[in-house]
């Protein structure tokens, strides 16, 4: 290929095959809108190769159907009338994919059969779009001068029809990766509300409800204690809703932090607190200070959290009990209950919680198990140590 880059060519304007290659990978960068970079690409090739129109059709997954995706044309030029979407059929379209040879269109001189819907002098080529050895389109180039082309230059002009789908293809996979990612950050958007949103809402809701409980039978004391944890909650929601604005702002770092026991001791003391619910903890570490990621941190802090609500909504427990065991191998946080239970392989479909902690622990490599019977409920995450 470094032979074919090297040779020089008359199908080149004012850059050599080498240069004009670059230029079309180039062009192929990635933009907010496919249409602007796909159009970008076409005025790459105009330029290198001189034309004055391009047209880019690619092939439907099922190499049935071509779409347009760009056109490129001199303002105030007849042109072919415009397609969207079209059979790829089994005419002079059907011949060039499946030869992979580029197919010199002499309009000024065209076949009796071919009635053209323009009277100008065209001179063009049609180039097949290859990706791995396999066509994905077709690249039209037309010239309205005369051109007289020789086999080196359609040598030539195959090879530029390889470089135009490896940077559409490059551009393709780019495109993915970003949608994916939209998708990945959507999907913890909609984590990140179930998590927190609803659960402090819900516990405000409690709040709320106990409060008025209180007040109809005229038990203003507890009323009084109520209004007092309600006050409490408000303040700490506004304060969670900062603390989750700020952590959608900043990236999670991967640095190890220390802490980790002191917060799940904060969450285990302040859930006791609001709900009565007795908590213990209970730590073995090998290494001290115990220190993990700070992905790792938020991950396991999130499922304790989704653990914790689920004992307040669903089990009737009366106590809770954290056991944190780290090795020099492996972090396990054991969330247990004392509540009824519940059927596993019987979850409703619009609970997530199960699901979303599955996910979370996944998210730092780590395992999900859950265990649950009449006598109550474990849940054990476990974590390579590295994360």
């Amino acid at each position: 290929m470094e032979g074919a880059l090297n040779r020089s060519s008359g199908i080149f304007h004012n850059c050599d095959k080498a240069e004009a290659c670059l230029k079309i990978m180039l062009s192929a960068n990635w933009m907010p809108n496919p249409e602007d970079t796909y159009n970008n690409i076409a005025k790459t090739i105009s330029e290198v190769l001189g034309a004055d129109e391009v047209y880019l059709d690619m092939l439907d997954p099922e190499g049935e159907y071509f779409s347009r995706i760009s056109r490129l044309k001199v303002p105030g030029k007849t042109f072919v009338e415009e397609r969207k979407l079209w059979n790829v059929g089994l005419g002079r379209s059907r011949i060039i994919l499946n030869s992979k040879v580029p197919e010199i269109q002499d309009y000024a001189n065209p076949r009796v059969d071919e009635v053209l819907p323009y009277d100008e002098n065209r001179y063009g080529i049609c180039l097949p779009v290859i990706s791995d050895g396999v066509a994905i389109g077709l690249c039209s180039v037309s010239y309205f001068e005369r051109r007289v082309w020789s086999e080196e230059d359609i040598e030539d002009f195959a090879f530029i029809g390889k470089i135009i789908g490896t940077c559409i293809q490059k551009f393709r996979t780019s495109q993915k990766a970003t949608e994916l990612a939209l998708l990945e950050e959507r999907k913890r958007l909609a984590t990140e509300i179930h998590d927190n949103v609803v659960q402090l809402i819900h516990a405000l809701s409690l709040n709320a409800a106990s409060a008025l409980a209180s007040y109809e039978e005229h038990d203003f004391e507890s009323m009084a204690a109520d209004l007092e944890r309600l006050e409490l909650n408000s303040k700490n929601t506004v304060k969670v809703f900062r603390d989750e604005m700020l952590s959608l702002r900043l990236p999670i770092g991967d640095e190890r932090v220390a802490g980790f026991v002191d917060a799940i001791r904060s969450v285990l003391e302040n859930f006791e607190s609001n709900w009565k619910i007795r908590t213990r903890l209970i730590v073995k570490a090998e290494n001290h200070p115990l220190t993990v990621s700070r992905a790792t941190m938020l991950q396991l802090d999130r499922i304790l959290n989704e653990s914790l609500s689920n004992v307040l909504r669903h089990s009737g427990a009366s106590e809770v009990e954290v056991n944190i065991v780290e090795t020099n191998s492996s972090l396990t946080v054991k969330i247990c209950d004392d509540g009824h239970g519940f059927d596993v392989d019987n979850v409703e479909p619009n609970h997530w919680g199960l699901k979303i902690m599955q996910e979370r622990a996944a998210s730092i490599k780590g395992t999900f198990e859950i265990c649950s019977n009449r006598g109550g409920t474990v849940i054990t995450v476990a974590v390579p140590r590295h994360f």
